[in-house]
């Protein structure tokens, strides 16, 4: 017997082929469709917080940098600003993507496969999405600040 086909006692191919393999299945008390909210949920607040962790940490530095003595002042702004940024990205690229000739050409290119382009529009939504809520998260500072 060859040493690249070697067998062992807990090989996948005796695993599947045992009457028992389903119970190695893990079992949640979830349905499938909240499973999958849940972790879209969890996605969602995860580029929320790196992006306002990232436009507020900027803000900050550059309020500081600058000899501000209000430093929330400036992250509240970068969060603005951040927000601003990724509300912007769908909004200049929504109908297609840009590819470059090399030339100083650009062409654009508008997705046919339907499924590609809804796709392509579903990640400028997300973008969007999480601008607002990078842009809600000044204001909800901007509130609880006065």
């Amino acid at each position: 017997m060859s040493p690249f086909r070697r067998r062992e006692a807990g090989s996948m191919e005796e695993r599947f082929l045992r009457r028992d393999a389903g119970a190695e299945v893990r079992r949640t008390s979830l349905h499938p469709t909240a499973q999958m909210v849940l972790l879209g949920l969890g996605r969602v607040a995860l580029y929320a917080g790196a992006a306002a962790g990232a436009g507020a940490g900027i803000g900050a530095g550059v309020a500081l940098l600058r000899g501000s003595d209000d430093p929330l002042g400036g992250a509240i702004l970068g969060l603005y600003l951040a927000g601003a940024a990724l509300v912007g990205v769908p909004l200049v690229s929504w109908s297609g993507r840009s590819y470059s000739s090399g030339g100083g050409y650009e062409f654009y290119e508008v997705e046919t496969d339907p499924a590609s382009r809804r796709a392509w529009q579903g990640q400028l939504g997300a973008y969007l999405l999480i601008g607002m809520i990078v842009i809600g998260m000044g204001v909800l500072l901007e509130v609880l600040r006065q």
